[in-house]
């Protein structure tokens, strides 16, 4: 062979395994890049899961309280028993889920990397897809246009990066999201089932749900030796029956109405060392009944004691 045609052939070879390595390269780029997508989605995910949770037994114990207030006819403890199946089926097949997310937590602490490899077996998730259907199943009574749960691997075809039914070394991040995404659908079919129940319970209230405290003031300046006033209520509570306390700086606050409470204080006479304008704040606290979980929701309000302007 003449040497030229050497030459040739070497700079053929060595074009074809660059561009090999080039591919190479931007396919782990791109693995990468999902991977990190997986990772950030993950706490996000796992965050709205745990506020869900809170709701839905916030729901239950909401449709109890109105069950107190219906005087517990037959009609309304069937809607109960309804509701704790939810509870209960929902939380089982969500147990499944963290079993199995625990199982692949091991793994990432032996690795510590989430672009590690790792693989669930065709029989694993062949179990799981059978509690998942169950699952749907039950809650199309409540929710008719449930679409199936485990369509979610049908997201991974065979041809695409992460894999098909099962996970066959697949970036752990990835199996792990997977996991996340369905608790959150199993979430959200709860949300809409217990809805179903509490609109039965207690017609027009979408949900039992209390968003936050809030407080409105008369006014964001007071003169030292006026009264200050304000008012505190729960956004969105389904009812002032769950108002057992409500405090301002540690103090009872009177209630105005249903749903609202009335804070009224003097201030002290300002002092010579006191300047033109100064920051304070108060700190509302109400306290409720009927609830799993937090009891107390607390505003923090700001405001200013201004001395007059001298004529």
């Amino acid at each position: 062979m003449r040497p030229i045609k050497k030459v040739f052939l070497l700079a053929l070879i060595s074009a074809a395994f660059g561009t090999a390595g080039w591919a190479y390269y931007r396919g782990q780029v791109r693995q990468q890049a999902t991977v990190q997508q997986f990772t950030q989605l993950e706490p996000r995910l796992a965050a709205n899961n745990r506020l869900a949770k809170q709701q839905d037994w916030t729901t239950i114990r909401g449709i109890k309280r109105a069950l107190v207030r219906n005087r517990q006819q037959a009609r309304d403890m069937a809607i109960l028993h309804e509701a704790e199946q939810i509870g209960f089926r929902t939380q089982t097949i969500i147990d499944t889920l963290q079993t199995l997310r625990r199982q692949l937590s091991i793994s990432k602490n032996n690795s510590g990397d989430s672009n590690a490899l790792v693989t669930v077996a065709p029989t694993t998730i062949t179990v799981l897809a059978a509690h998942l259907d169950s699952y749907a199943a039950f809650i199309r009574q409540f929710v008719p246009n449930a679409a199936p749960l485990t369509q979610v691997f049908a997201t991974y075809p065979k041809s695409s990066e992460f894999g098909a039914f099962y996970f066959k070394e697949r970036p752990l991040a990835a199996v792990l999201s997977t996991y996340t995404q369905l608790e959150t659908q199993v979430r959200r079919y709860s949300a809409e089932a217990l809805n179903y129940s509490a609109q039965k319970a207690a017609p027009g209230c979408s949900a039992f749900d209390i968003v936050v405290l809030q407080a409105v003031a008369e006014s964001n300046t007071v003169a030292p030796g006026a009264t200050y006033r304000s008012q505190l209520f729960l956004a969105q509570s389904i009812s002032d029956v769950y108002f057992s306390e409500v405090s301002a700086n540690g103090n009872p606050v009177q209630l105005l109405y249903p749903g609202h409470a009335k804070l009224e204080f003097r201030l002290p006479s300002a002092g010579p060392a006191q300047p033109d304008t100064l920051r304070v704040q108060w700190q509302g606290v109400i306290r409720a009944d009927g609830y799993p979980s937090d009891t107390a929701w607390q505003v923090t309000m700001p405001y200013f004691i201004v001395k007059p302007t001298a004529q």
